[in-house]
Protein backbone atom coordinates (compact mmCIF):
# COMPACT_ATOMS: atom_id res chain seq x y z
CA UNK A 1 0.00 0.00 0.00
CA UNK A 2 1.66 3.12 -1.22
CA UNK A 3 -1.03 5.71 -0.65
CA UNK A 4 -1.04 7.72 2.58
CA UNK A 5 -3.90 10.35 2.09
CA UNK A 6 -6.78 7.95 2.71
CA UNK A 7 -9.39 10.66 3.19
CA UNK A 8 -9.55 11.33 -0.54
CA UNK A 9 -10.79 7.82 -1.19
CA UNK A 10 -14.39 6.69 -1.09
CA UNK A 11 -15.45 4.09 1.43
CA UNK A 12 -15.79 1.28 -1.14
CA UNK A 13 -12.28 2.03 -2.48
CA UNK A 14 -10.86 1.75 1.04
CA UNK A 15 -12.55 -1.59 1.55
CA UNK A 16 -11.03 -2.94 -1.72
CA UNK A 17 -7.53 -1.83 -0.63
CA UNK A 18 -7.93 -3.53 2.75
CA UNK A 19 -9.28 -6.74 1.17
CA UNK A 20 -6.24 -6.69 -1.18
CA UNK A 21 -4.08 -6.72 1.95
CA UNK A 22 -6.08 -9.63 3.33
CA UNK A 23 -8.02 -7.61 5.87
CA UNK A 24 -11.79 -8.33 5.99
CA UNK A 25 -14.21 -5.40 6.40
CA UNK A 26 -18.01 -4.82 6.59
CA UNK A 27 -20.42 -2.18 5.27
CA UNK A 28 -21.32 -1.11 8.79
CA UNK A 29 -17.80 0.14 9.48
CA UNK A 30 -17.31 3.90 9.22
CA UNK A 31 -14.88 5.62 6.88
CA UNK A 32 -12.71 6.69 9.85
CA UNK A 33 -12.35 3.07 10.98
CA UNK A 34 -11.38 2.02 7.50
CA UNK A 35 -8.73 4.84 7.34
CA UNK A 36 -7.24 3.66 10.67
CA UNK A 37 -7.06 0.09 9.30
CA UNK A 38 -5.28 1.37 6.19
CA UNK A 39 -2.74 3.24 8.36
CA UNK A 40 -2.12 0.12 10.41
CA UNK A 41 -1.72 -2.01 7.25
CA UNK A 42 0.77 0.48 5.80
CA UNK A 43 2.89 0.58 8.93
CA UNK A 44 2.86 -3.23 9.09
CA UNK A 45 4.13 -3.54 5.48
CA UNK A 46 7.31 -1.36 6.04
CA UNK A 47 10.57 -3.37 6.34
CA UNK A 48 12.09 -3.49 9.76
CA UNK A 49 15.49 -1.82 10.31
CA UNK A 50 18.43 -4.24 10.40
CA UNK A 51 20.58 -4.26 13.45
CA UNK A 52 24.27 -3.78 12.45
CA UNK A 53 26.62 -6.71 13.24
CA UNK A 54 29.72 -5.73 15.02
CA UNK A 55 32.83 -7.75 14.06
CA UNK A 56 35.42 -8.46 16.60
CA UNK A 57 38.77 -6.86 15.80
CA UNK A 58 41.88 -8.94 16.46
CA UNK A 59 45.01 -7.05 17.35
CA UNK A 60 48.46 -8.56 17.86
CA UNK A 61 50.28 -6.90 20.60
CA UNK A 62 54.03 -7.60 20.80
CA UNK A 63 56.37 -6.56 23.44
CA UNK A 64 59.10 -4.19 22.20
CA UNK A 65 61.87 -6.74 22.78
CA UNK A 66 60.06 -9.36 20.63
CA UNK A 67 59.52 -6.90 17.75
CA UNK A 68 63.18 -5.90 17.86
CA UNK A 69 64.30 -9.56 17.71
CA UNK A 70 62.09 -10.34 14.70
CA UNK A 71 63.35 -7.23 12.86
CA UNK A 72 66.97 -8.18 13.54
CA UNK A 73 66.44 -11.76 12.31
CA UNK A 74 64.86 -10.50 9.08
CA UNK A 75 67.81 -8.17 8.44
CA UNK A 76 70.32 -11.00 9.04
CA UNK A 77 68.47 -13.29 6.58
CA UNK A 78 68.33 -10.66 3.85
CA UNK A 79 72.02 -9.85 4.29
CA UNK A 80 73.02 -13.53 4.11
CA UNK A 81 70.94 -14.04 0.96
CA UNK A 82 72.58 -11.03 -0.70
CA UNK A 83 76.08 -12.29 0.15
CA UNK A 84 75.28 -15.81 -1.12
CA UNK A 85 74.17 -14.43 -4.48
CA UNK A 86 77.04 -11.96 -4.95
CA UNK A 87 80.07 -13.26 -3.02
CA UNK A 88 81.64 -16.47 -4.37
CA UNK A 89 83.74 -17.06 -1.24
CA UNK A 90 80.69 -16.83 1.03
CA UNK A 91 78.74 -19.07 -1.37
CA UNK A 92 81.48 -21.73 -1.39
CA UNK A 93 81.68 -21.72 2.40
CA UNK A 94 77.92 -22.19 2.71
CA UNK A 95 77.93 -24.94 0.06
CA UNK A 96 80.72 -26.74 1.92
CA UNK A 97 78.95 -26.53 5.29
CA UNK A 98 75.61 -27.68 3.86
CA UNK A 99 77.21 -30.18 1.41
CA UNK A 100 75.58 -28.52 -1.62
CA UNK A 101 76.90 -29.36 -5.13
CA UNK A 102 76.11 -26.56 -7.63
CA UNK A 103 73.99 -27.72 -10.54
CA UNK A 104 76.35 -26.12 -13.07
CA UNK A 105 79.25 -28.28 -11.89
CA UNK A 106 77.20 -31.43 -12.15
CA UNK A 107 76.31 -30.62 -15.77
CA UNK A 108 79.85 -29.61 -16.80
CA UNK A 109 81.50 -32.72 -15.40
CA UNK A 110 79.01 -35.15 -16.87
CA UNK A 111 80.06 -36.18 -20.39
CA UNK A 112 78.05 -39.38 -20.43
CA UNK A 113 75.38 -39.34 -23.15
CA UNK A 114 71.77 -39.30 -21.99
CA UNK A 115 69.55 -41.91 -23.66
CA UNK A 116 65.77 -41.60 -23.74
CA UNK A 117 62.81 -42.72 -25.83
CA UNK A 118 59.99 -40.66 -27.27
CA UNK A 119 57.34 -41.58 -29.78
CA UNK A 120 58.78 -45.08 -30.24
CA UNK A 121 62.25 -43.72 -31.12
CA UNK A 122 65.47 -43.76 -29.13
CA UNK A 123 67.46 -40.53 -28.79
CA UNK A 124 70.98 -39.95 -27.54
CA UNK A 125 71.88 -36.52 -26.15
CA UNK A 126 75.54 -35.57 -25.65
CA UNK A 127 76.70 -32.90 -23.24
CA UNK A 128 79.12 -31.04 -25.50
CA UNK A 129 78.81 -28.89 -28.64
CA UNK A 130 79.18 -30.06 -32.23
CA UNK A 131 82.78 -30.27 -33.45
CA UNK A 132 83.67 -28.13 -36.45
CA UNK A 133 85.43 -30.23 -39.09
CA UNK A 134 86.89 -29.15 -42.42
CA UNK A 135 87.01 -32.06 -44.86
CA UNK A 136 89.25 -31.81 -47.93
CA UNK A 137 88.61 -34.13 -50.88
CA UNK A 138 88.97 -34.48 -54.63
CA UNK A 139 85.42 -33.81 -55.77
CA UNK A 140 86.24 -34.70 -59.38
CA UNK A 141 87.28 -38.23 -58.49
CA UNK A 142 84.52 -40.72 -59.34
CA UNK A 143 86.28 -43.92 -58.30
CA UNK A 144 84.51 -46.01 -55.62
CA UNK A 145 87.29 -45.30 -53.12
CA UNK A 146 86.68 -41.56 -53.59
CA UNK A 147 83.06 -41.68 -52.39
CA UNK A 148 82.97 -39.19 -49.54
CA UNK A 149 80.08 -40.74 -47.62
CA UNK A 150 81.97 -43.99 -47.05
CA UNK A 151 84.87 -42.10 -45.45
CA UNK A 152 82.50 -39.92 -43.44
CA UNK A 153 80.65 -42.96 -42.07
CA UNK A 154 83.93 -44.36 -40.77
CA UNK A 155 84.77 -41.08 -39.07
CA UNK A 156 81.35 -40.97 -37.40
CA UNK A 157 81.51 -44.59 -36.24
CA UNK A 158 85.16 -44.66 -35.13
CA UNK A 159 85.69 -41.09 -33.89
CA UNK A 160 82.42 -39.26 -33.10
CA UNK A 161 79.08 -38.60 -34.82
CA UNK A 162 78.84 -35.10 -33.34
CA UNK A 163 80.49 -33.14 -36.12
CA UNK A 164 79.52 -30.07 -38.11
CA UNK A 165 81.34 -30.81 -41.35
CA UNK A 166 82.31 -28.51 -44.20
CA UNK A 167 83.36 -30.16 -47.48
CA UNK A 168 86.09 -28.52 -49.59
CA UNK A 169 87.67 -29.48 -52.89
CA UNK A 170 91.45 -29.60 -52.61
CA UNK A 171 91.83 -27.05 -55.41
CA UNK A 172 89.68 -24.41 -53.67
CA UNK A 173 91.44 -21.38 -52.21
CA UNK A 174 90.39 -22.18 -48.64
CA UNK A 175 91.49 -25.82 -48.99
CA UNK A 176 94.86 -24.76 -50.40
CA UNK A 177 95.38 -22.54 -47.36
CA UNK A 178 94.60 -25.42 -45.00
CA UNK A 179 96.94 -27.72 -46.94
CA UNK A 180 99.74 -25.18 -46.61
CA UNK A 181 99.10 -24.21 -42.98
CA UNK A 182 98.87 -27.77 -41.67
CA UNK A 183 101.23 -29.55 -44.12
CA UNK A 184 98.54 -31.93 -45.36
CA UNK A 185 99.70 -34.77 -47.63
CA UNK A 186 96.82 -37.13 -48.35
CA UNK A 187 93.17 -37.11 -49.42
CA UNK A 188 90.71 -37.31 -47.93
CA UNK A 189 91.72 -35.50 -44.77
CA UNK A 190 89.63 -34.20 -41.86
CA UNK A 191 90.72 -31.15 -39.85
CA UNK A 192 89.08 -31.09 -36.37
CA UNK A 193 89.01 -28.06 -34.10
CA UNK A 194 89.95 -28.34 -30.41
CA UNK A 195 86.33 -29.04 -29.41
CA UNK A 196 87.21 -32.71 -30.05
CA UNK A 197 89.00 -32.61 -26.67
CA UNK A 198 85.61 -32.41 -24.92
CA UNK A 199 84.42 -35.78 -26.24
CA UNK A 200 83.96 -38.60 -23.76
CA UNK A 201 86.55 -40.97 -25.28
CA UNK A 202 89.09 -38.42 -26.49
CA UNK A 203 92.03 -40.07 -24.72
CA UNK A 204 91.28 -43.32 -26.56
CA UNK A 205 90.97 -41.77 -30.04
CA UNK A 206 93.75 -39.20 -29.62
CA UNK A 207 96.30 -41.61 -31.12
CA UNK A 208 94.58 -41.42 -34.54
CA UNK A 209 95.26 -37.67 -34.88
CA UNK A 210 98.24 -35.47 -35.67
CA UNK A 211 98.11 -32.23 -33.67
CA UNK A 212 99.31 -29.26 -35.73
CA UNK A 213 98.91 -25.54 -35.02
CA UNK A 214 95.92 -25.99 -32.73
CA UNK A 215 94.08 -28.46 -34.99
CA UNK A 216 93.68 -32.23 -34.94
CA UNK A 217 94.41 -33.79 -38.35
CA UNK A 218 92.83 -37.13 -39.27
CA UNK A 219 93.82 -39.08 -42.39
CA UNK A 220 91.87 -42.21 -43.25
CA UNK A 221 93.36 -45.65 -43.80
CA UNK A 222 92.09 -45.58 -47.40
CA UNK A 223 93.75 -42.51 -48.90
CA UNK A 224 93.13 -42.19 -52.64
CA UNK A 225 95.31 -39.21 -53.56
CA UNK A 226 98.62 -37.74 -52.45
CA UNK A 227 99.14 -33.98 -52.43
CA UNK A 228 102.91 -34.29 -52.90
CA UNK A 229 104.68 -34.78 -56.20
CA UNK A 230 107.03 -37.78 -56.29
CA UNK A 231 110.59 -37.07 -57.38
CA UNK A 232 111.19 -38.49 -60.84
CA UNK A 233 114.85 -37.58 -61.36
CA UNK A 234 116.15 -40.58 -59.40
CA UNK A 235 113.54 -43.07 -60.70
CA UNK A 236 113.97 -45.85 -63.27
CA UNK A 237 112.19 -44.80 -66.47
CA UNK A 238 110.27 -47.42 -68.42
CA UNK A 239 109.36 -44.86 -71.07
CA UNK A 240 111.81 -43.06 -73.36
CA UNK A 241 110.50 -39.52 -72.69
CA UNK A 242 112.75 -39.07 -69.69
CA UNK A 243 113.22 -35.33 -70.11
CA UNK A 244 109.76 -34.45 -71.48
CA UNK A 245 106.72 -33.45 -69.46
CA UNK A 246 103.76 -35.79 -70.00
CA UNK A 247 100.10 -35.19 -69.17
CA UNK A 248 99.98 -38.60 -67.50
CA UNK A 249 102.60 -39.62 -64.93
CA UNK A 250 102.58 -43.15 -63.54
CA UNK A 251 104.90 -44.09 -60.68
CA UNK A 252 105.11 -47.73 -59.59
CA UNK A 253 106.35 -48.44 -56.07
CA UNK A 254 107.33 -52.09 -55.88
CA UNK A 255 109.87 -54.59 -54.63
CA UNK A 256 111.16 -57.71 -56.33
CA UNK A 257 109.91 -60.23 -53.76
CA UNK A 258 106.26 -59.21 -54.06
CA UNK A 259 104.32 -61.88 -56.01
CA UNK A 260 102.31 -59.16 -57.78
CA UNK A 261 105.17 -56.85 -58.77
CA UNK A 262 105.99 -58.71 -61.99
CA UNK A 263 102.37 -58.54 -63.19
CA UNK A 264 102.22 -54.83 -62.42
CA UNK A 265 105.38 -54.13 -64.45
CA UNK A 266 104.24 -56.18 -67.45
CA UNK A 267 100.81 -54.48 -67.45
CA UNK A 268 102.53 -51.12 -67.53
CA UNK A 269 104.70 -52.31 -70.42
CA UNK A 270 101.55 -53.18 -72.39
CA UNK A 271 100.10 -49.79 -71.52
CA UNK A 272 103.21 -48.06 -72.81
CA UNK A 273 102.80 -49.77 -76.17
CA UNK A 274 99.20 -48.54 -76.41
CA UNK A 275 99.87 -44.93 -75.36
CA UNK A 276 103.54 -44.38 -76.26
CA UNK A 277 103.63 -40.59 -76.32
CA UNK A 278 101.14 -39.51 -73.66
CA UNK A 279 102.60 -40.88 -70.44
CA UNK A 280 105.69 -41.15 -68.30
CA UNK A 281 106.08 -44.46 -66.46
CA UNK A 282 108.76 -44.92 -63.82
CA UNK A 283 109.72 -47.44 -61.15
CA UNK A 284 110.68 -46.61 -57.58
CA UNK A 285 111.75 -49.08 -54.91
CA UNK A 286 109.86 -49.92 -51.74
CA UNK A 287 112.29 -52.07 -49.76
CA UNK A 288 111.07 -53.43 -46.44
CA UNK A 289 113.72 -56.15 -46.00
CA UNK A 290 117.47 -56.54 -46.48
CA UNK A 291 116.97 -58.86 -49.44
CA UNK A 292 114.64 -56.36 -51.14
CA UNK A 293 117.24 -53.66 -50.57
CA UNK A 294 120.07 -55.71 -52.15
CA UNK A 295 117.90 -56.59 -55.16
CA UNK A 296 117.00 -52.92 -55.67
CA UNK A 297 120.67 -51.88 -55.50
CA UNK A 298 121.59 -54.58 -58.04
CA UNK A 299 118.79 -53.45 -60.37
CA UNK A 300 119.96 -49.83 -60.25
CA UNK A 301 123.51 -50.98 -60.94
CA UNK A 302 122.25 -52.84 -64.01
CA UNK A 303 120.52 -49.64 -65.14
CA UNK A 304 123.79 -47.69 -64.96
CA UNK A 305 124.98 -49.78 -67.93
CA UNK A 306 121.86 -48.87 -69.95
CA UNK A 307 120.08 -52.20 -69.75
CA UNK A 308 116.48 -52.54 -70.87
CA UNK A 309 114.59 -51.95 -67.56
CA UNK A 310 111.80 -54.41 -68.34
CA UNK A 311 114.27 -57.16 -69.32
CA UNK A 312 116.32 -56.67 -66.14
CA UNK A 313 113.21 -56.67 -63.93
CA UNK A 314 111.87 -59.88 -65.45
CA UNK A 315 115.26 -61.54 -65.11
CA UNK A 316 115.44 -60.87 -61.37
CA UNK A 317 111.85 -62.03 -60.81
CA UNK A 318 112.06 -65.07 -63.15
CA UNK A 319 112.94 -67.38 -60.23
CA UNK A 320 111.54 -65.53 -57.24
CA UNK A 321 111.26 -68.69 -55.15
CA UNK A 322 114.97 -69.33 -55.64
CA UNK A 323 115.74 -65.72 -54.76
CA UNK A 324 113.77 -65.99 -51.52
CA UNK A 325 115.61 -69.19 -50.62
CA UNK A 326 119.11 -67.85 -51.39
CA UNK A 327 121.61 -67.06 -48.69
CA UNK A 328 123.43 -63.68 -48.99
CA UNK A 329 126.38 -65.29 -50.83
CA UNK A 330 124.12 -67.28 -53.13
CA UNK A 331 122.16 -64.13 -53.95
CA UNK A 332 125.40 -62.26 -54.78
CA UNK A 333 126.44 -65.00 -57.21
CA UNK A 334 122.99 -65.06 -58.80
CA UNK A 335 123.02 -61.30 -59.37
CA UNK A 336 126.55 -61.41 -60.83
CA UNK A 337 125.53 -64.21 -63.20
CA UNK A 338 122.76 -61.99 -64.57
CA UNK A 339 125.40 -59.64 -65.97
CA UNK A 340 126.35 -62.22 -68.61
CA UNK A 341 122.73 -62.67 -69.70
CA UNK A 342 122.19 -58.94 -69.80
CA UNK A 343 125.40 -58.35 -71.73
CA UNK A 344 126.99 -55.89 -69.31
CA UNK A 345 130.40 -55.61 -67.62
CA UNK A 346 130.57 -57.84 -64.54
CA UNK A 347 133.40 -55.94 -62.81
CA UNK A 348 131.60 -52.63 -63.14
CA UNK A 349 128.48 -54.19 -61.68
CA UNK A 350 130.39 -55.70 -58.73
CA UNK A 351 132.02 -52.37 -57.97
CA UNK A 352 128.66 -50.56 -58.08
CA UNK A 353 126.91 -53.24 -56.01
CA UNK A 354 129.53 -53.36 -53.26
CA UNK A 355 131.02 -49.86 -53.18
CA UNK A 356 128.64 -47.30 -54.66
CA UNK A 357 127.07 -45.52 -51.65
CA UNK A 358 125.17 -43.14 -53.92
CA UNK A 359 123.18 -45.97 -55.47
CA UNK A 360 122.38 -47.38 -52.03
CA UNK A 361 121.25 -43.98 -50.77
CA UNK A 362 119.00 -43.58 -53.80
CA UNK A 363 117.21 -46.81 -52.86
CA UNK A 364 116.82 -45.58 -49.28
CA UNK A 365 115.44 -42.28 -50.56
CA UNK A 366 112.77 -44.13 -52.52
CA UNK A 367 111.48 -45.78 -49.34
CA UNK A 368 111.51 -42.51 -47.40
CA UNK A 369 109.57 -40.80 -50.17
CA UNK A 370 107.03 -43.62 -50.29
CA UNK A 371 106.42 -43.28 -46.55
CA UNK A 372 105.96 -39.51 -46.86
CA UNK A 373 103.40 -40.07 -49.63
CA UNK A 374 101.35 -42.40 -47.44
CA UNK A 375 102.27 -45.60 -49.28
CA UNK A 376 102.17 -48.61 -46.96
CA UNK A 377 102.01 -51.63 -49.28
CA UNK A 378 103.30 -52.80 -52.65
CA UNK A 379 102.73 -52.76 -55.46
CA UNK A 380 101.21 -49.26 -55.41
CA UNK A 381 100.62 -47.04 -58.41
CA UNK A 382 100.54 -43.27 -58.40
CA UNK A 383 98.63 -42.13 -61.48
CA UNK A 384 98.84 -38.34 -61.52
CA UNK A 385 99.07 -38.62 -57.71
CA UNK A 386 95.98 -40.85 -57.53
CA UNK A 387 96.81 -43.81 -55.30
CA UNK A 388 95.98 -47.27 -56.65
CA UNK A 389 96.97 -50.16 -54.43
CA UNK A 390 97.53 -53.67 -55.73
CA UNK A 391 98.00 -54.85 -59.27
CA UNK A 392 94.85 -54.44 -61.37
CA UNK A 393 94.70 -56.49 -64.54
CA UNK A 394 95.40 -54.75 -67.84
CA UNK A 395 91.74 -54.17 -68.70
CA UNK A 396 90.93 -52.63 -65.30
CA UNK A 397 94.11 -50.58 -65.43
CA UNK A 398 93.14 -49.12 -68.82
CA UNK A 399 89.66 -48.24 -67.56
CA UNK A 400 91.16 -46.63 -64.48
CA UNK A 401 93.62 -44.53 -66.46
CA UNK A 402 90.91 -43.52 -68.92
CA UNK A 403 88.68 -42.39 -66.05
CA UNK A 404 91.46 -40.39 -64.40
CA UNK A 405 92.41 -38.80 -67.71
CA UNK A 406 88.77 -37.86 -68.37
CA UNK A 407 88.39 -36.27 -64.92
CA UNK A 408 91.53 -34.20 -65.50
CA UNK A 409 90.78 -33.30 -69.11
CA UNK A 410 93.63 -35.36 -70.61
CA UNK A 411 93.27 -36.70 -74.16
CA UNK A 412 94.86 -40.11 -74.66
CA UNK A 413 95.74 -41.13 -78.23
CA UNK A 414 96.40 -44.82 -78.58
CA UNK A 415 98.96 -46.43 -80.89
CA UNK A 416 97.15 -47.67 -84.05
CA UNK A 417 99.48 -50.64 -84.35
CA UNK A 418 98.72 -51.67 -80.76
CA UNK A 419 94.98 -51.42 -81.41
CA UNK A 420 95.31 -53.55 -84.56
CA UNK A 421 96.97 -56.30 -82.58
Amino acid sequence: MSQSNWSNFRKDKLRKLLEAEGISTSAEQTKEELIRLCDLAKSASKPSRKTPVRRRKYQIKLRPITAAFITLALLVFLSAYYLYQNNSTFQNNVDTILNIVPKSKIVDNSKEPQIYERGGKTYVVYNHPLIKVDAIEDQRCLRPECLFDSHLDKVKSNITPLINISRNDYQDRYAKKLIKDYDLKLLPVFVFDKTIEQTLHFEKIKKFFDFKNGKYILSTDQSYKTLLNPKLSDAIFFTTNKFLASPLEIVLYANFTSPFAKDAVNNLASLIEKYPNRQTVVLKHYTNSEKDFNLAVAYNCYMQQEVDPLKAFNMITSDIEGVLADSPKQLDRRLQNHTRKLGINRASFVNCYNEDTTTKQTVRNHLQEANSLGITAVPTLLINRNIVQGSPNLEDLELLITEIAKNEGIVLESNPESDAE
